[in-house]
């Protein structure tokens, strides 16, 4: 019996729970780690931590929770991607929490800060979805790329895929090698698939003589149709339709923004700080006054007493009506 306690305890201590006791109501009842079987590599890639399983329960009714922590918000956004299912729906109660819901089922995939979660079972609110990620172990969040920003409109819905490296974009894009996309120049992608059958890509690279290079390359490709724009480029891969390939691409524009640094504010420019400051400096100015006046009458009170007595103060007149 002390073997089998030992053997429990070591694999408990060998396994970090990342699950909170709570979300909402539903408390905590069971956790196991979470294997990954499909799409090994890719996680990998994404730069997987540690996964886990568990089980909540709320009265009698139970759920299923699994969840992922990612070394960043941008692998986790590329975790949701590739795991969202096409028949999923807008979560738009948790807009306030993150860009990446969505309903599936019975339950929601949701992603923030370098956090993945999928619930079976039911909905948290947004509240108790923001504390659940509060509560889980290392938790950062860092900004999300612009990039899927740049995607046309109207893509079919969870169709869209983020590829941050060759692994991705063999399952998303095969039609490009991995040495041809560039990703040894910090490439990074989004693909999308539209309603007129075209899927498309979007690379995007640091500097636009990069992508400049890399759209002569692609356009080496058969039956490729490549746009490129700032540092940014565009790829349709053997389009059913020749004009709405080049009709979709026509809609990427890529747009320089100019950030500049703001000062930040001081009390010089609050209006009723100047006013008081002027107040300061008149009250000031009136001490500095009084004070001078009252020395300059001391001082003059000390001359005149210590002149011998019955000296009269000498007056110079110049008779200017003489003249």
């Amino acid at each position: 019996m002390r073997i089998l306690l030992l053997i429990a305890l070591t694999s408990l201590a060998g396994h970090a729970a990342i699950l909170p006791g709570v979300i909402g109501p539903w408390k905590f009842v069971s956790r196991a780690p979470l294997e990954i079987k499909a799409n090994r590599p890719l996680w990998d890639e994404l730069g997987l931590q540690e996964s886990e399983q568990g089980v909540f329960r709320k009265g009698a009714a139970s759920a299923q929770v699994e969840a992922w922590r990612l070394t960043d918000a941008t692998a986790a956004m590329g975790a949701f991607d590739s795991l969202v299912p096409s028949d999923a729906r807008p979560a738009h109660g948790l807009d306030s929490l993150t860009s990446y819901a969505a309903l599936t089922g019975n339950g929601v995939l949701l992603a923030s800060g370098n956090y993945l979660v999928a619930i079976h079972g039911f909905v948290p609110e947004p509240d108790e979805a923001a504390d659940m990620f509060r509560r889980m172990p290392r938790y950062e969040n860092s900004p999300l790329p612009n990039l899927p920003l740049y995607l046309p409109e109207h893509e079919v819905p969870n169709s869209e895929r983020y590829v941050g490296g060759p692994e991705a974009l063999k399952l998303f894009f095969p039609g490009i090698q991995p040495s041809l996309a560039g990703f040894r120049y910090g490439a990074e992608a989004v693909v999308a698939e539209y309603p007129s059958g075209l899927r498309m890509a979007l690379f995007s690279y640091p500097l636009p003589v990069v992508a400049r290079d890399r759209a002569a390359e692609f356009a080496k490709l058969p039956d490729a149709f490549v746009k490129r724009t700032g540092p940014f480029v565009a790829v349709v891969l053997h389009p059913n339709n020749a004009n709405a390939a080049e009709a979709l691409l026509a809609k990427v524009r890529y747009q320089a923004t100019v950030t500049t640094g703001e000062k930040p504010p001081s009390p010089k420019d609050n209006p009723a700080n100047l006013l008081l400051n002027i107040f300061y400096l008149i009250g000031i100015l009136i001490a500095f006054c009084i004070a001078s006046g009252l020395m300059f009458g001391l001082i003059r009170l000390l001359v005149v007493r210590s002149r011998a007595s019955g000296d009269d103060e000498e007056i110079l007149t110049l008779h200017l009506e003489r003249r």
